[in-house]
């Protein structure tokens, strides 16, 4: 198993609440602005789709401990950016999500565990128009409440790292 640790916070920014990070769940309607990280699943060279094994834990650092949540979301590409597919809307939980999409404050955080993710393949959609064969995907994590400031660290674990590109 590949091992890389991502580091990030969640944020409030007073002066300009469009730039705050530290938004929480989908109840408080901004659930795409808090952090994330996006990522490719690549094919180096092979016909047909790679898929890998993917593991990601999610803490807080620092002492602090919220509850918390962490979701992977497959993503399209929609006037050269990147963003969550429509069809896995925050309502839903993404293609994978911790603890059944509770959020928890467990010392120890919160996991998405051995989730298979694939690259790009001939077949670009699931056949409802998601694009789930985009190979793009993100991880997003996020506490139950708003303005719940914290660093946080994301240890994430694949079964091959030349079939991960983080973006």
């Amino acid at each position: 198993m590949h091992h890389k640790q991502l580091t990030g916070s969640w944020l409030v920014d007073n002066s300009n609440p469009a730039n705050s990070t530290a938004v929480g769940c989908n109840n408080y309607k901004n659930y795409l602005k808090n952090p994330m990280f996006k990522f490719e699943i690549v094919n180096p060279g092979s016909s047909g789709a790679t898929t890998v094994k993917f593991t990601a834990r999610l803490q807080c650092v620092g002492g602090t401990s919220y509850s918390m949540n962490l979701s992977v979301f497959p993503l399209q590409n929609i006037g050269g950016h990147y963003v969550p597919v429509a069809s896995a809307s925050p309502k839903k939980h993404g293609i994978a999500t911790s603890c059944g999409g509770i959020y928890s404050d467990n010392t120890c955080g919160v996991a998405v565990y051995n989730i298979e993710l694939s690259s790009k393949s001939d077949d670009t959609s699931d056949g409802n128009g998601s694009g789930n064969g985009s190979g793009y995907y993100c991880l997003l994590p996020s506490t139950f409440g708003p303005n719940e400031v914290s660093q946080f660290s994301i240890d994430v674990y694949v079964s091959n790292a030349k079939y991960i590109r983080f973006l």
